[in-house]
């Protein structure tokens, strides 16, 4: 499920407006109405729309909402704050489940509400550019190409590796290629053979593609259980597999990852496609250039492999297929169907924010994409120099006559392949005359050393210990700008000096000046934020949550991003002992900023805390490795124990409730739920003993009215962290989801919380439901006919082609049909 990814920002885009401020539900839609009227028309069915989901910013205020449109006529994403444009996306079927977000779209959702928060604290108010309305004119609407709804579980995984009796997950980069693969119907058979070690499992793993050819034939859609055969499972499971395999996939039960950089890879070597694709990420170009980029290859060549992610909390990949002719870009979540549906890239404008110095991008996500996923087109592969990013920014010293590189201002300076095949290089020099400075642009070597650099890996100065004699070098008298550079070598053709990409807020340059025999060199120095101060707000419990604040500053004249995750360092040994999850923040320059969050401590080190430890606070970015190290210090007490915890009263569902008998023999009230997608769960819960600083949860379990062991298997679960006072009773209220619901058989609701690595469970009566068979009743035989939107009982929208569906059970115009 999880993608390792690159570190990136992305950029967003605000709407002209005097004065931001949160609005309501009804505002938003009123907004929406004046805005793009034709949006505003009601649904299919006539109903109501209804807010489905709001996602909060970091301080609590909503940022954005969800309006489903009817049962399954698709959802509206609207702004909840007029600083930002009103309809940030939308999907034309299916509908959204609070508690239920695909976590690929709820990560897209939290990015929205973290720039719009940004936007909002700060003032910022700017008119959307002229430049992207005149190029979007141009950009006419693209239907999207993706037609398979897949997933990552049965039957997908079917051949992926076993972890004693538990299947691992496909992972979520393995079934966008799937997906994209399956629109081409190509290739017919892989090419070459891999074999590499799955580190999260223990296992070599080994596969030849040339063995079997894929059966595109026989790959359905969508995957109902119950309705497809085992030919088509197998069909779907061994292309999976085949695209986990050339990604180099860690295969786990809980979630699977592969490296984005090695999707082209992957594509190119082992499953035949054009030597022409290209890996890119967000962070290297401007807003404006970066869409077009999109919607070129959406025009041109086909579906995009798209990505991103946060800091501590992996990355996601799905698919972007289409486009909506206003800004909208279409996305396949990779979720069974769930949610797909269009999305802005920016939900701010980028232009106003005035980030680095004119280069555009302003505010950026973490995003990256694989361009040119096509068929071999017969063309030959491009030449693309192929660069290195520098962490750190570039220093130079002059000792005599020779100039020496370094890199300073991140805790690992180092020059890093981020290309997906390994690159043979040098390194130098590039000195390029400024002003009024005579003479052409100079190319020098740096070090003799010629490198093999794999993806992901690099140098550092240490090793490379770059300079350049500058006795020997023909410079005027003048100013040049000096920047760092690397030159691919024994690739048969001529060197090309491809400058170093630095990240944000770096420099890949120094000036040189030389006046005769005198040479004298400025360093551009790097700009980060300050952290002025971080501290916990809550005791610290082993084993528990906690809530803490920072502090931050920009000093700089430019605005600059960094995240920051709280640390805990031994005070004995110095050791790392527990890191928590990163908060993000933009600052604009010559501001500060305060921000609260609530995190798990995960321990780092094979170590319990049986006594009151101290440790040192510090916070890490962990996208440059740098260590903000305070001397304040706090106590780590050992956990307090299990904690007891009781549910007040019966857990309600949102359905008619019924006495029923149970296949046990009792008889019990039975909700009736309509829809297994949206199960709301209301209850309370009191503390009664103990501490509790943990995620409260609700269990959709399937019942084993025949077993007297009390153990039931956990189906589905949704809940949130909740920091309990001691006899105090607090409402709880989640929606959970479970779109594999079988009619006929029965599921109960059971509280608890998460405990360390275990789920804990209350004493209370199971709440009992079953799907509704009240509103679908009729079953009926139906030949070729595409009159009416088809679902499949799960409520997942499967298009209007009836003809193209495998044999099985759907829904139609409130009706059950059947297809022979």
């Amino acid at each position: 499920m999880l993608r390792q990814i690159l570190s990136g920002l992305a950029a967003v885009t605000l709407m002209a407006t005097a004065y931001a401020k949160p609005i309501t539900p009804d505002e938003a839609l009123s907004r929406l109405k004046s805005a793009n009227p034709k949006m505003a028309v009601p649904a299919r069915s006539g109903k109501a729309r209804e807010l489905a989901h709001t996602t909060l910013t970091e301080k609590g205020n909503p940022a954005v909402y969800i309006f489903n449109q009817g049962e399954n006529d698709g959802y509206l994403v609207l702004s909840a704050d007029d600083i930002a444009y009103p309809l940030l996306g939308y999907a034309d079927n299916g509908h959204a489940v609070e508690g239920n977000l695909p976590p690929q779209l709820e990560w897209w959702l939290s990015e929205y509400a973290r720039q719009i928060e940004y936007a909002n604290e700060h003032g910022i108010s700017a008119e959307t550019p002229k430049i992207n309305i005149d190029r979007r004119s141009t950009m006419t609407a693209i239907a999207p190409m993706i037609k398979t709804k897949w997933d990552q579980v049965e039957p997908y995984y079917n051949q992926c590796p076993m972890v004693g009796t538990n299947r691992t997950y496909t992972g979520c980069v393995a079934t966008a290629m799937a997906q994209v693969l399956k629109y081409w119907n190509y290739p017919e058979v892989g090419t070459g053979s891999i074999s590499y070690e799955c580190e999260d499992i223990s296992k070599r793993l080994s596969m030849n593609f040339a063995l079997r050819k894929f059966d595109w034939e026989n790959m359905s859609d969508t995957y109902v259980p119950g309705q497809y055969t085992e030919t088509e499972a197998d069909a779907v499971a061994y292309l999976m597999k085949a695209c986990g395999y050339a990604v180099k996939m860690n295969y786990n039960t809980e979630s699977s990852g592969a490296l984005a950089m090695n999707i082209a890879s992957g594509l190119k070597k082992y499953l035949g496609y054009d030597q022409n694709i290209l890996y890119d990420l967000r962070m290297y170009h401007s807003t404006s250039e970066w869409e077009q980029m999109i919607y070129d290859n959406l025009k041109t060549v086909g579906p995009i492999l798209y990505g991103g992610g946060s800091m501590l909390g992996g990355g996601h990949s799905f698919v972007l297929d289409g486009y909506d002719g206003n800004g909208m870009f279409h996305f396949n979540w990779g979720w069974s169907g769930m949610s797909d549906g269009y999305f802005s890239l920016d939900a701010l404008n980028p232009g106003s924010l005035g980030a680095g110095g004119g280069s555009g991008g302003g505010y950026n996500f973490t995003q990256d994409a694989v361009f040119g996923i096509q068929p071999p087109t017969g063309k030959p592969a491009e030449v693309r120099p192929l660069g290195m990013t520098q962490y750190g920014t570039l220093t130079a010293a002059i000792e005599g006559n020779v100039m020496s590189f370094n890199l300073e201002g991140e805790g690992q300076p180092m020059w890093v392949n981020y290309n997906p095949s390994t690159i043979k290089l040098k390194f130098g020099a590039i000195f390029e005359p400024q002003g009024n400075t005579g003479g052409e642009t100079i190319y020098k070597d740096v070090s003799t050393m010629k490198l093999s650099v794999q993806p992901g890996y690099g140098t550092n100065p240490e090793r490379l210990k770059p300079a350049v004699d500058l006795s020997d070098t023909p410079l005027k008298d003048g100013t040049y700008k000096v920047t760092f550079a690397s030159v691919e070598i024994e690739t048969g053709g001529d060197d090309i000096w491809t400058p170093v990409m630095q990240s944000y807020g770096n420099s890949n340059y120094v000036v040189l000046k030389k006046e005769g025999d005198k040479y004298t060199v400025d360093n551009i120095p790097a700009e980060m934020l300050q952290l002025v101060d971080g501290k916990f707000l809550t005791e610290l419990y082993f084993g528990c949550m906690a809530k803490l604040e920072i502090e931050v500053a920009n000093d700089s004249d430019i605005e600059l991003t960094k995240g920051f995750a709280p640390v805990l360092i031994n005070v004995e040994n110095g050791a790392i002992y527990f890191i928590g999850e990163s908060i993000y923040i933009t600052l604009p320059p010559k501001t500060s900023e305060k921000r609260e969050w609530t995190t798990p401590l995960n321990l780092v080190q094979q170590a319990t805390i049986s006594t009151d430890t101290e440790f040192y606070i510090a916070f890490l970015d962990e996208g440059t490795s740098n260590f903000f190290v305070s001397e304040d210090k706090i106590v780590m007490h050992p956990n307090p124990g299990i904690p007891t915890l009781s549910q007040i009263g019966a857990v309600r569902l949102n359905g008619e409730n019924k006495s029923e008998n149970l296949p046990n023999g009792t008889t019990a009230m039975v909700y009736h739920i309509t829809d297994p997608n949206n199960i709301e769960v209301s209850t309370f819960v009191r503390l009664d003993q103990g501490i509790f600083n943990y995620n409260c949860l609700a269990f959709l379990v399937k019942p084993d009215f025949e077993s007297t062991s009390g153990q039931v298997e956990i189906l589905s679960m949704a809940g949130s962290p909740m920091f309990l006072q001691k006899d105090f009773r607090t409402r709880f209220d989640t929606t959970v989801s479970y779109p594999l619901m079988v009619p006929g058989e029965y599921y109960a609701i059971m509280m608890g919380y998460q405990w360390g690595s275990n789920y804990v469970s209350l004493k209370a009566q199971p709440t009992y439901f079953r799907l509704s068979s009240s509103d679908i009743n009729e079953l009926e035989e139906t030949e070729s006919d595409n009159s009416g939107e088809i679902y499949n009982l799960q409520g997942i929208s499967l298009g209007y082609d009836f003809d193209s569906l495998p044999a099985g059970l759907y829904i139609r115009n409130g009706k059950k049909i059947i297809k022979k």
